[in-house]
C-alpha cells in the first residue's frame, strides 16, 4: 500500500520541470538527484513514517519470529496475560513503554508527515 501512496506522490511532480532539465543537459541520474527526489522527499518521509508505525505494531510477525532470549515489547505484554491471572499493571507498563519510541519519533516529523500528507490534497 505504501507504494501507491509513494507513487501518487511522484507522479504529481510535473513533466515539464523534468523536461527542462533534460533540455538543460541533466542526464537521467541527475534528473533524479536534482529534481524528482527533492520535489517527492515530503511524500516519501510521509511513507517512511506511515511504514514505520505499521512495522512497529506488527504484532503477529514479532511472535513468530522472535527467539526466546530476544523478543518484541509486544510479546512481553502477551506474556503476562496466562490462565490463572490476568496482569494488568504489568501489561500497561509494556504497552506505555512500547509507545514511547513511537510516539517520540512522531513529535519528531509531525511538521514533515502533516506537510507529505496533504502535499497531494492542494491543485494549484
Amino acid at each position: 500500500m505504501d507504494i501507491f501512496v509513494l507513487k501518487s506522490f511522484i507522479d504529481e511532480i510535473p513533466i515539464e520541470l523534468e523536461e527542462a532539465a533534460i533540455v538543460d543537459g541533466c542526464s537521467r541520474l541527475q534528473l533524479i538527484r536534482h529534481v524528482t527526489l527533492p520535489i517527492s522527499m515530503p511524500g516519501i518521509i510521509a511513507t517512511a513514517i506511515l511504514t514505520f508505525v505499521a512495522c512497529w505494531s506488527e504484532y503477529p510477525f514479532a511472535l513468530l519470529l522472535s527467539i526466546r532470549h530476544a523478543v518484541t515489547i509486544n510479546v512481553v505484554a502477551a506474556q503476562f496475560v496466562t490462565q490463572a491471572v490476568v496482569k494488568y499493571g504489568e501489561i500497561a507498563s509494556a504497552v506505555a513503554l512500547g509507545m514511547i519510541p513511537t510516539v517520540l519519533f512522531m513529535m519528531l516529523v509531525q511538521k514533515h508527515l502533516v506537510k507529505g500528507l496533504t502535499l497531494g490534497a492542494v491543485k494549484g
